[in-house]
């Protein structure tokens, strides 16, 4: 439909506008994952729409994955965005072996893009979150595979690609996962921490080639390991 001066103009259902204010609360992050949010009732007051309204755009929301409604509890965040829900749709809880192979993609050409990329602002959280993994070690094995997770994050933000950055974020869980899985061999994650050191140089020289190289090389050696446990 066109109005009177030729710009088109874009109807939209109430239960799509509620639908759009309650995935802005949630991919805006206002809403995480795992919280309770308002009850019905309270999302009628908010968003000043019908009960039946608010309650087909939770319908939506949670047959789309983002939202999920447990019985006698209430609704709560499942996934932060669709991609994330999809992904955990189709893939669960992958073997590590299998997301190892999908990370090794993801992250030779985030380490690529950030060599090229990187701000100072980028190199300053590189730093930081690669000095948290060293400190962390082995003996704390949750702050280490944070730190971990925050410092390929990081390679993933400062690569300047919205949707890499986006996709790698959503495979969270399952990373900290194959992380934990090559934890138990002492000579892989010495080999894993020369790389990690090898990739920050790289990204801080501006070797694109280097860094992809040493991302590659690091998740190759996981494969390996991997590999080895399921001959076992």
């Amino acid at each position: 439909m066109r109005g009177v001066n030729g710009m088109v103009i874009v109807r939209t259902s109430l239960a799509e506008q509620a639908t759009a204010w309650l995935r802005e609360k949630i991919t805006g992050g206002e809403w995480q994952v795992g919280e309770r949010i308002p009850a019905e009732a309270e999302l009628v007051v908010l968003t000043g729409l019908g009960r039946n309204t608010v309650r087909e755009a939770v319908k939506a929301l949670t047959y789309a994955g983002l939202l999920e409604t447990r019985h006698g509890e209430g609704t709560f965040v499942h996934s932060a965005n669709e991609v994330e829900a999809t992904l955990r749709r189709r893939a669960g809880w992958a073997a590590a072996r299998h997301v190892h192979e999908v990370r090794r993609g993801l992250e030779a050409e985030a380490a690529r893009l950030a060599a090229s990329r990187r701000t100072p602002a980028d190199l300053d959280r590189l730093r930081e979150t690669f000095a948290a993994r060293a400190t962390a070690g082995r003996h704390d094995p949750t702050a280490f595979v944070d730190a971990d997770l925050r410092f390929h994050q990081a390679v993933a933000d400062a690569a300047h690609n919205p949707v890499l950055a986006e996709i790698y974020a959503s495979l969270t869980g399952q990373v900290a996962c194959s992380v934990r899985a090559t934890l138990h061999d002492p000579a892989s994650v010495e080999r894993s921490d020369v790389w990690h050191a090898a990739l920050l140089r790289a990204v801080e020289d501006g070797d694109p080639d280097a860094a992809a190289a040493a991302a590659f090389d690091n998740l190759s050696d996981n494969l390996r390991v991997l590999g080895e446990d399921d001959d076992r």
